[in-house]
């Protein structure tokens, strides 16, 4: 009797345990929940898509808790100001580019017709020459910002260079 009254008890203190702990477990796993669901959020979060309700509450019914409001409420606010940062820089960065292609075109076309001139020293020529260097470089950076304030996401071209070649040249 003594032997089946001790596995008796040992047998309900393990099933106490067992119980307890599985309550536990599901209790803890309710109240991290939300945290969860935020930490999912955040991890699928793309500033540069405007989806302003990836921060908003689920309703699964349970109560919610401040800290976690508050920490959703921010959140929302940093993606929402995020987004218009990235609105805006793209903004500028197409502006700018339409701006600075006006001066380069005539700094070209101002270069070009210097070119035709008969009298140019061939100092001259060879300033004449960097100029119009400068202003293809200028260009095609232009271009480049136009390409990337049109969609981030293109690869822009690159081109293999020989430092050598080019410090030798400049020299």
């Amino acid at each position: 009797i003594a032997l089946y009254n001790t596995l008796l008890a040992l047998l309900l203190a393990v099933a106490c345990i067992v119980a307890i702990a599985r309550l536990g477990y599901r209790r803890s796993k309710v109240a991290v929940a939300p945290v969860a669901q935020l930490a999912d959020a955040v991890v699928n979060w793309d500033p540069t898509v405007s989806d302003e309700h990836q921060f908003d509450r689920i309703d699964d019914g349970a109560e919610p808790v401040a800290e976690v409001e508050q920490l959703r409420t921010s959140l929302r606010t940093l993606s929402l100001r995020m987004r218009d940062y990235v609105e805006r820089e793209r903004d500028f960065t197409r502006d700018a580019s339409h701006e600075l292609r006006t001066p380069l075109t005539v700094v070209r076309v101002a270069s070009d017709l210097l070119g035709h001139e008969r009298n140019l020293s061939e100092r001259g020529e060879r300033s004449l020459r960097r100029i119009g260097n400068a202003v293809r470089e200028m260009e095609e950076l232009v271009d480049a910002f136009l390409v990337l304030a049109r969609h981030p996401d293109i690869p822009l071209d690159r081109d293999e260079v020989d430092v050598a070649e080019v410090a030798h040249e400049q020299a």
